[in-house]
């Protein structure tokens, strides 16, 4: 039990506290950062509900155009904001990509790395690879490729046709199909390269001989009247280190 000459002690220290101008002002700094703290996490909080499915929205519109590097990077950029987000875990799991996207997102993290980073396709110096799904009725679009991109493709399974219920069904990579059935590099320009057939045994491989805007991969007779199908390519591609 205290005694009335230590309560008084007690007494006169808090007192001299609640006078002292240090103790008051850095009792009011710590109540005013404490409330913008608050305004701010409330305010990333409501600004990442809102661009998440924003932002999820633009990736499936990028999926079902056939750009595949850029659902990618769009999918990269919700698990950024939301790494449990299902459908983007699912689309990465689909591509056998989640992991290995996971860890990018812990390491960038820790770097400071900025929201819409470039890491989900080629880049400079660093090959991109991934298991591509190409459309007959939908080019997917690789994008602007240097002159010394290296392009490797190897088909793992799929089959397509020009012309559905009139034209069977074929493997771009069996020998016996017909030209029409190959799967293109291409640009707006024309035909860069077609692929042979056999690479499912043995990837084929290309250098970008100079620089080609806007490249993407489709089936080699694009004015079918009515293309079907999907065919299957794990694809690497690694654009020249800058100089």
């Amino acid at each position: 039990m205290l005694r009335p000459l230590s309560l008084l002690l007690m007494a006169l220290v808090i007192l001299a506290a609640e006078d002292d101008p240090l103790v008051k002002e850095l009792g009011r700094y710590d109540e005013a950062v404490a409330k913008l703290q608050k305004t701010y996490d409330d305010g990333v909080t409501k600004e990442r509900n809102k661009s998440t499915p924003a932002i999820a929205s633009i990736a499936k519109r990028l999926l079902a155009k056939g750009d595949m590097p850029g659902a990618v990077k769009a999918w990269k950029a919700v698990l950024r904001l939301d790494d449990q987000h299902p459908d983007a875990r699912q689309f990465f799991t689909s591509i056998g990509q989640l992991d290995k996207v996971l860890a990018e997102l812990e390491s960038e993290e820790s770097a400071g790395a900025d929201l819409l980073g470039d890491g989900a396709g080629p880049v400079m110096g660093k090959p991109w690879q991934s298991t591509i799904v190409i459309q007959a009725d939908k080019p997917l679009i690789i994008g602007d490729l240097p002159a010394g991109t290296q392009i490797s493709l190897q088909y793992q399974s799929g089959s397509w046709t020009f012309r559905q219920g009139v034209q069977p069904m074929l493997s771009p990579d069996e020998a016996a199909s017909r030209s029409l059935y190959r799967l293109v590099l291409a640009t707006e320009a024309g035909v860069l390269q077609e692929i042979p057939p056999g690479t499912m045994q043995q990837a084929w491989t290309w250098t970008v001989p100079a620089e080609a805007k806007g490249a993407l991969l489709r089936l080699s007779n694009a004015s079918g009247r009515a293309p079907a199908g999907s065919v299957t390519y794990k694809a690497t591609m690694t654009k020249p280190k800058a100089k």
